[in-house]
């Protein structure tokens, strides 16, 4: 006859060191993916704009890219238990996003020719949300 296999036993709970990401460390992270993956497409954009005398969307990117240099700032080296340092930073993020900050009323004008609240529309395009399909307007079926 054979020994019965040892059981497992389970260890005492402890801290991990490994725990899942927070929600704000994870809206940070997008965003912050956001303004490096998008900087150059956006001043592209806003050089477009300029050239075309675009006044829609000339301040929408003017503004964006003001902000994406508030959001480049934004020290991401935060220390392993960083709850006050998350707060600070989402609150300044959720500040810029807010209804009738300087960004989204730069893009006012935008966001109605898009059927969408500005606030809506700037939070969906710095958090990977808004694709272009979302963008363009329905166009009448051409006769």
């Amino acid at each position: 006859m054979t020994a019965p296999a040892p059981v497992a036993s389970t260890p005492p709970a402890t801290l991990s060191t490994t725990a899942p990401a927070q929600t704000a460390d994870v809206v940070l992270a997008a965003i912050v993916k956001f303004v490096t993956d998008s900087e150059v497409d956006v001043q592209n954009a806003l050089a477009q704009a300029t050239a075309a005398n675009n006044t829609i969307t000339i301040p929408a990117w003017t503004a964006l890219l003001a902000f994406m240099k508030q959001v480049a700032a934004i020290n991401t080296n935060v220390p392993a238990l960083h709850v006050a340092t998350s707060i600070e930073i989402v609150t300044e993020i959720l500040q810029a996003l807010q209804p009738g900050s300087p960004l989204t009323v730069a893009f006012a004008a935008l966001a109605q020719y898009q059927g969408q609240s500005a606030a809506s529309l700037v939070t969906g395009l710095v958090t990977g949300a808004v694709s272009l399909t979302k963008l363009i307007p329905i166009l009448p079926p051409i006769p």
